[in-house]
């Protein structure tokens, strides 16, 4: 009985002198590609964007820890994502932010020329942004790969020989966050 009253005690306590946020995001993002040769940006199909869950703990004024669920539109790189990452606010409405990143690109086939892989990509990310509001704040993010996996290969066609599949990895994503945030 005594650990249960302590257990609600400093729960209690803790819930009550700390900020917790539900959000949503909404990112914009670009994303390079690496095959053989060179690297380029990965076009395609679909809207380049994507949506997540947020939910913040601000255990202090100035830093805040936040967790997203949410998935990616881009139909190349389609797929659900889980994030952690924290924000440190060094001068009043700007913020700096660390975290990580997995994504769980789906596959699949898009047509002739294009073959989708399912990986599962982890990745680190650093950025920055601008807390405009009590409810409203955008960030400019940039992701890279603990690991450059393949997420698809495209058709190509050499002159008159003989066909193949050409891989690209993916190697680093930028991302522009519209992120909304009320107190619960």
């Amino acid at each position: 009985m005594k650990k249960i009253l302590f257990i609600v005690i400093i729960f209690s306590t803790i819930s009550n002198s700390q900020n917790f946020q539900l959000g949503f995001d909404f990112e914009i993002h670009q994303i390079r590609i690496k095959n053989q040769n060179n690297s380029a940006i990965l076009g395609g199909n679909g809207f380049p964007g994507a949506f997540h869950l947020l939910v913040n703990y601000i255990p202090l004024h100035d830093i805040t820890l936040s967790t997203k669920i949410g998935k990616t539109f881009h139909t190349e790189f389609l797929g659900l994502e889980f994030g952690l990452n924290c924000k440190y606010e060094f001068f009043e409405p700007l913020y700096f932010s660390i975290g990580f990143l997995a994504h769980s690109n789906e596959g699949g086939t898009l047509d002739n020329e294009v073959d989708l892989s399912y990986a599962t990509i982890f990745m680190s990310q650093t950025g920055i942004g601008i807390k405009a509001s009590k409810l409203f704040s955008a960030g400019l993010d940039y992701y890279f790969p603990f690991s450059q996996k393949v997420i698809g290969r495209e058709l190509i066609m050499p002159g008159y020989t003989s066909p193949y599949f050409e891989p690209y990895k993916f190697k680093s994503m930028i991302r522009l966050s519209l992120i909304f945030g009320w107190d619960i």
